[in-house]
């Protein structure tokens, strides 16, 4: 029986960059990006402060589940290298980003 073992960003050898964003009504109701395309992304961390969707693209009416304070990571060939956009989360609200 094959053994499932979920590898992070640390576990992977990944470099990355940290920051955070303070949502702008437009972020928050998923029109504009949080996180800009790029062709190269290895991988991406994301924590929001409340239950959202993540999506790639702008106004998206579904998105993947994330919920508050648990990371949402997507590393290797899962990870979108398209803008990402979240849904449902409030202007103000902070969102933690790790991008490598």
């Amino acid at each position: 029986m094959a053994e499932f073992v979920q590898v992070g960003l640390a576990q992977m050898g990944l470099s990355y960059a940290q920051t955070s964003v303070v949502l702008t009504t437009a972020q928050a109701n998923g029109t504009d990006p949080i996180v800009a395309a790029k062709a190269d992304r290895q991988g991406l961390k994301l924590v929001v402060p409340a239950d959202c969707r993540i999506a790639t693209a702008s106004g998206a009416a579904i998105g993947l589940p994330a919920f508050n304070g648990v990371a949402w990571e997507r590393s290797g060939p899962d990870c979108p290298t398209n803008a990402i956009y979240v849904l449902g989360l409030f202007a103000g609200a902070i969102v933690g980003i790790w991008e490598a």
